[in-house]
């Protein structure tokens, strides 16, 4: 684990999970939603703080 993990930052692999399970959430959920409600959606599920999800997407934002 290195420095970053231990902080409890968003890795690389991390990010790469995060998009690629808000996509599937995207286009298999059978209702029209946002990129950014899947990306809340998949961070939700994949344990990633409001904060880290702030530096990702760059805005503030809620999970719910």
């Amino acid at each position: 684990m290195d420095q970053r993990e231990e902080a409890g930052e968003v890795t690389e692999i991390e990010r790469e999970a995060l998009e690629e399970r808000a996509a599937i959430i995207q286009f298999c959920s059978g209702r029209e939603i946002s990129r950014a409600e899947s990306e809340r959606m998949a961070a939700e599920q994949m344990g990633i703080s409001e904060e880290e999800m702030e530096f990702l997407m760059g805005e503030s934002m809620e999970i719910k």
